[in-house]
C-alpha cells in the first residue's frame, strides 16, 4: 500500500469514525445542496508529536465490547440533530436518517501488541486485517470495507490515541483513552461532512468494556501464520 507524503497543516477545526461513513450516499442524496470547498484536515500539527512508550499503547490491547447504554446512543442522536439544525426542514429529515444508520459505532474493537507495536484489527469480509498504528506523521491510503479508498494517519496527544481520516465526502478522527478508574475504553467520535453545506462538526462518544486479552495477539508473536494480513 503506497504511503502519502505528510498533509499540511491546516486551519483549526473539529472534524468522523474510522470505520467510515459506507460514503454516506450524500452527494446523490443531497443533490440539490451545494457542496462545500476542499476537505481540511484537524490536528495536523498532531501528528509531528512524539511516539507514546510501549506501556502507553499495552493498555489499549485486548478485545473490547460496546457498552450498551441507551444514554450513549441519545447523546450520539442529539449531536446529528444539532449538527443539521441549520439545514431545511427536508434536508434535515433526510440528513438525519442516514447519519443515524451510518455513525452507529461498531460492537467490538480489538488492538493487538505484536511485540514491536500496537495494531488495530479490523474485520473483513473474508478474514480480519491489520491497521498498523505507526507515528511517522505520514497519510496512509487503504480501501474500507466497500472498497472505497480513504486515508489515515494515527497521532498520539496527551490525551490518547488519535486515528485521523479523511475520504471524498467527509473527515474527522477517532481518539481513543482509557480510563485509568474504570478500565473502560472511551472513544470521541469527531465527523465533519463536506458533502454539503452547513453542517456543524458531530461529536459524541461510545464506550467498551475489556472482553478480554486478545488470543490473536499471542498468536502473532510466536508464530508467523497468525491469521491477519498486514495492509502495508
Amino acid at each position: 500500500m503506497k504511503k502519502t507524503a505528510p498533509m499540511p497543516s491546516a486551519p483549526s477545526s473539529v472534524s468522523f469514525p474510522a470505520r467510515r461513513f459506507r460514503s454516506l450516499g450524500l452527494l446523490a442524496l443531497f443533490g440539490m445542496v451545494m457542496v462545500v470547498a476542499p476537505l481540511r484536515i484537524a490536528w495536523a500539527s498532531d501528528l509531528e508529536a512524539s511516539a507514546p512508550a510501549r506501556t502507553q499503547l499495552l493498555a489499549f490491547e485486548g478485545r473490547w465490547q460496546k457498552i450498551q447504554d441507551p444514554k450513549d446512543d441519545e447523546a450520539r442522536l442529539s449531536a446529528i440533530d444539532r449538527s443539521l439544525r441549520s439545514l431545511s426542514w427536508i434536508v434535515r429529515k433526510m440528513a438525519s436518517g442516514v447519519l443515524s444508520r451510518t455513525t452507529v459505532p461498531d460492537p467490538e474493537l480489538e488492538f493487538v501488541w505484536d511485540g514491536e507495536r500496537l495494531n488495530q484489527i479490523m474485520k473483513g469480509k473474508a478474514q480480519p486485517t491489520v491497521r498498523p498504528i505507526e507515528f511517522d506523521g505520514d497519510f496512509l491510503e487503504r480501501l474500507d470495507d466497500r472498497g472505497v479508498p480513504f486515508f489515515s494517519a494515527w497521532v498520539w496527544t496527551g490525551d490518547g490515541l488519535r486515528v485521523v481520516w479523511k475520504q471524498n465526502q467527509a473527515h474527522g478522527s477517532n481518539l481513543y483513552r482509557v480510563d485509568p478508574r474504570t478500565g473502560t475504553l472511551v472513544v470521541e467520535h469527531t465527523i465533519e461532512v463536506t458533502a454539503i453545506s452547513n453542517i456543524d462538526p458531530i461529536v459524541y462518544v461510545s464506550r467498551f468494556h475489556r472482553a478480554m486479552s486478545s488470543a490473536l495477539s499471542a498468536a502473532s508473536r510466536g508464530s508467523d501464520d497468525a491469521a491477519v494480513t498486514d495492509l502495508r
